[in-house]
């Protein structure tokens, strides 16, 4: 599950123009030599709280001790398939495990239906030119104060700078009338393992239910397999099987859908 480490980036380039010392205080990394086997982002989610590269899983009993004793944390989720983290939560002395939400894995060779409406194109961020199209879309599904004009213009340029970030990877559905941005889906992408993470996927609330982000997805998913990405990952923010993201990414044929689980201290 190596594309989990896009998240590690995402958090780095999304804070503004934060102090050195933020990040230091938040991110905590495990090495093996040069590489990053393991990382922790302490900001109150749990799934960002403790993520281990699947060939180290050996190091999880030790890592997870360092962060309950020594850093206090006291939620921390992960994938249900994941026993050694549930093994060493239980030791730790963790409460039982509970759903919170979905992580789908899709093969990009799978065939997806799903058509754009007329009236509507695909483009990436780098095609139409301006990130601030796709900046203002997103302010408006996701508002408060993170989400102003000048702070997405702000986490935009800095994204820029993250080595898995490109504006080649963010696509868009277009209204060909006004040219505004409907619907989003960021990909990043992981070439050592060839697989695509997406952060964030969503849709304008007046172009919902319009099946703008299957057809988007679905242009993404043939355009990444055209590169030689083989798989795709969507994580959800809930559990419940009737919200409108489970049934969406439910609708694109995933190959294994993993139930993300959840214990608290």
């Amino acid at each position: 599950m190596q594309y989990v480490f896009y998240y590690l980036d995402n958090w780095r380039y999304a804070n503004g123009d934060e102090p050195e010392s933020f990040f230091r205080e938040r991110g905590v990394l495990w090495f093996d030599g040069p590489n990053v086997i393991a990382f922790s982002i302490l900001e109150n989610n749990s799934y960002y709280a403790f993520q281990v590269h699947p060939e180290y899983v050996d190091v999880a009993s030790e890592v997870l001790g360092y962060l309950t004793q020594d850093r206090g944390v006291r939620k921390i989720s992960y994938l249900e398939q994941q026993s050694h983290i549930d093994t060493a939560l239980e030791e730790l002395g963790f409460g039982e495990p509970v759903h919170v939400s979905n992580e789908y894995e899709y093969d990009l060779e799978t065939e997806i239906h799903g058509e754009l409406a007329s009236g509507y194109q695909i483009k990436t961020v780098a095609e139409v030119g301006d990130p601030m199209v796709y900046g203002r879309a997103k302010g408006t599904v996701w508002s408060g104060p993170p989400m102003t004009p000048e702070a997405i213009e702000l986490r935009v340029e800095i994204k820029c700078g993250a080595e898995s970030y490109s504006n080649d990877n963010v696509y868009l559905v277009i209204k060909e009338e006004d040219q505004t941005c409907v619907a989003f889906a960021a990909a990043w992408l992981e070439p050592v393992s060839k697989v695509i993470g997406f952060e964030p996927v969503g849709a304008v609330a007046d172009e919902r239910q319009k099946g703008h982000c299957q057809a988007l997805l679905k242009a993404v998913f043939e355009r990444c397999a055209e590169k030689g990405y083989r798989r795709a990952s969507i994580r959800t923010g809930t559990a419940d099987p009737e919200a409108p993201a489970n049934y969406l990414y439910q609708s694109l044929n995933p190959i294994n859908v993993y139930r993300v689980m959840e214990r608290e201290k």
